[in-house]
């Protein structure tokens, strides 16, 4: 709701609801695990989808509506508040607004990991039940104070924004204490932590217990406050923009940002230790714009950005987190974190055509994230990961004639793992040589970096007949994604203590394949207010996945889907 619409002072609120519920699927298995792929050299491991092979020469079909999970213990319900107040006032050319943010989100799940960890899937053509579960709350609020807008000083023109924020976020994450072992032994598949790889029973009779061997059911509660990982984060940042038009040929843009940000992580346990850690960056961009002709454009740009520790409050997706455990060898570890920092670079051409209903571009760029946590060469944790993509993207949108809409993009990357760290490898003891450990690079060195695919398209078009009905369809590349690797480098020792390291016979490359996915939408304005519309997603009914992971599955994607709508205009 806003207030002093069409005044100089403006005041909106704005408040929205989200509560779901529904039975997570997380996906298909991979078949092998490094010990049973079998061959040698680099081998590509997949999920274990259509006519699949076993061990024993047995066959099966795994279809793409396959469920691993088990309808009576698996859930995902999600609850989220945002409130919004935001007001502006205009004097003259530049504006002052204020905006405060709300948000208060709580989502509690349990969901199965079809697990192929103890190579129980080509071995055993059976399927582990692993579950994840969480119970975690999240709450943030976020206070930005900005003035933008226009004005010139002498013959030289500027398009500012200029502002401060502040923001205070708390996260507690906890689990729910679900038993799931033993995993694929005869009492696992008796009790149903293990299911067929070919015919799973999402409604096996599963009961809960205090342990994989007791009898005794038991319910599905949270885990105690004391096991809750704990983490709060203060940020304090200013920040300036400004787009300066030298001449009407030439932009320059630049801008720049100073953050502070404290974090707090309170590890799990029953000493709760308390872990404080600060962090101050600064970062900035710039980029130069010529216009050779009102219809065309060249430009280049610089910029960076970096991420704190613990930025992302635990949630266990960054590798620059700070440790549960405070003590010891942890604490040195907590005063030698550094910030993932990236640096951009970007050059391109953008050009308006057909009487400029048409728009083209090309560009080409390259990333560098530096600083990402890694194994180092003494075998302990190195803040000296580097990965590099460099990319050309192509797109077009617009108008090819009245009637006749257009939006399309190609884009190559080249995604590097220029520094993967090193991988440390044991060399068991021999007589009275005790084992020792020995440092490797990480096989993801020189590797393609995984969840980046090399080359991707998207084109659609929208065709208007007879000024009421429209026709249009979409056509997605998406090359194959690699999900991770691994290789069966071994150290032995001689009983004088000499280590050798035996070249990798096997390299497992775990990705998914690549895929065309075809759209199609229909609609039809019954009044200027009122229009039908059908769309239909993945026409052919493609088997394809939407999601690869390191190990164990990867997420399979919807098959074909249609879906009517009705749009009001008031």
């Amino acid at each position: 709701m806003t207030i002093g619409l069409g005044t100089p002072t403006r005041l909106t609120a704005s408040y929205y609801y989200l509560e779901s519920h529904d039975l997570p699927d997380s996906g298909i298995p991979y078949l092998n695990t490094l010990a049973n792929a079998p061959g040698t050299g680099t081998i590509r491991v997949r999920p274990a989808i259509g006519t699949v092979t076993l061990a024993d020469g047995s066959t099966g079909r795994v279809d793409r509506a396959t469920f691993y999970g088990l309808a009576n213990r698996d859930f995902r319900d999600t609850t989220n508040h945002q409130a919004m107040l935001r007001v502006e006032h205009d004097f003259g050319a530049l504006t002052l607004r204020n905006t405060s943010r709300f948000s208060d989100s709580v989502q509690r799940y349990i969901y199965t990991q079809p697990d192929d960890s103890q190579g129980n899937v080509f071995a055993t053509g059976r399927v582990w039940r692993r579950a994840n579960t969480r119970d975690s709350h999240y709450e943030s609020i976020v206070n930005q104070t900005d003035l933008y807008g226009v004005f010139r000083t002498g013959g030289i023109e500027h398009s500012i924004s200029v502002g401060a924020e502040l923001s205070a976020e708390r996260a507690r994450r906890g689990t729910l204490l679900v038993t799931t072992d033993p995993r694929c032994t005869a009492e696992g598949v008796a009790r149903y932590n293990c299911t067929s790889l070919f015919a799973p029973n999402p409604y096996d009779p599963w009961v809960n217990s205090v342990s994989g061997t007791d009898a005794t059911a038991t319910p599905i509660v949270p885990s105690a406050q004391t096991t809750r990982v704990q983490n709060s984060a203060t940020s304090k940042g200013v920040y300036a923009y400004d787009s300066i038009t030298l001449m009407p040929q030439l932009v320059l843009n630049l801008g720049a940002r100073y953050d502070h940000f404290r974090s707090v992580a309170i590890a799990a346990g029953a000493t709760q230790v308390r872990v404080t850690r600060a962090d101050d960056l600064f970062n900035w961009q710039a980029g130069l714009v010529f216009k050779p002709t009102p219809e065309t454009s060249v430009y280049a740009s610089y910029a960076t950005a970096a991420t704190p520790p613990n930025s992302l409050l635990g949630e266990g997706r960054e590798d620059n987190a700070i440790p549960a455990n405070a003590t010891g060898a942890n604490a040195a570890l907590l005063d030698s974190l550094k910030p993932q920092k990236t640096r951009s670079y970007e050059v391109g051409a953008k050009a308006n055509v057909l009487g400029e209903r048409l728009a083209l571009s090309v560009a080409a760029f390259q990333t560098e994230i530096s600083n990402a946590r890694v194994t180092g060469d003494d075998a302990t944790v190195a803040f000296v990961g580097e990965t590099r993509i460099r990319g050309i993207e192509l797109s077009a949108t617009g108008t090819i004639v009245p009637g006749w809409t257009v939006f399309g993009g190609y884009s190559y990357l080249d995604p590097e793992i220029v520094d993967g760290g090193f991988t440390a490898l044991t060399a068991p003891a021999v007589g009275a040589q005790p084992a020792r450990i020995v440092a490797v690079p990480s096989v993801n060195t020189g590797r393609q970096l995984q969840q980046t695919a090399k080359n991707s398209f998207t084109a659609t078009t929208n065709v208007t007949l007879f000024k009421r009905l429209q026709l249009g369809g979409t056509a997605i590349y998406m090359d194959n994604v690699i999900g991770g690797y691994q290789d069966n480098r071994t150290a032995t020792q001689t009983a004088a203590g000499v280590v050798t390291v035996n070249p990798a016979t096997k390299l497992i490359v775990r990705d998914v394949p690549s895929y065309w996915r075809f759209d199609a939408r229909a609609s039809f304005a019954l009044t200027p207010s009122i229009e039908l519309a059908v769309n239909a997603q993945n026409l052919t009914d493609k088997t394809y996945f939407n999601q690869v992971f390191t190990t164990h599955y990867a997420g399979i994607a919807p098959g074909r889907t249609i879906f009517g709508t009705i749009n009001l205009k008031f």
